[in-house]
């Protein structure tokens, strides 16, 4: 059985709290931002920010590339970028330069 978004979303949190960022969120948590983007994990620490996006399906991360801020990264959160999924919904090719 597939994972859901939202366990996708409490993986990533998992992580970043493993990994040292001690102010973290999840996607119950909805922040406001001035470019509409909504992360679905998002970790702190002193010199960097990490922002994690789940994605169930090929067709949501197809979409991803359309928003605004994935198109102009400037304008997008985190210092460090990463997509979380089951294996088969996203490939090395499929990654934006600077996305792991």
């Amino acid at each position: 059985m597939a994972l859901t978004h939202h366990e996708l979303c409490q993986i990533a949190y998992k992580f970043l709290k493993r990994n040292g960022f001690k102010v973290c969120f999840h996607d119950r948590f909805v922040a406001v931002t001035s470019t509409g983007e909504q992360p679905d994990a998002m970790g702190f620490r002193n010199s960097a920010s990490c922002l994690i996006e789940a994605k169930c399906s090929r067709a949501d991360l197809l979409a991803d590339r359309k928003k605004r801020f994935r198109k102009n990264p400037s304008l997008g959160m985190g210092d460090w970028r990463f997509f979380i999924s089951e294996p088969e919904i996203i490939s090395v090719e499929d990654l934006p330069p600077g996305w792991g």
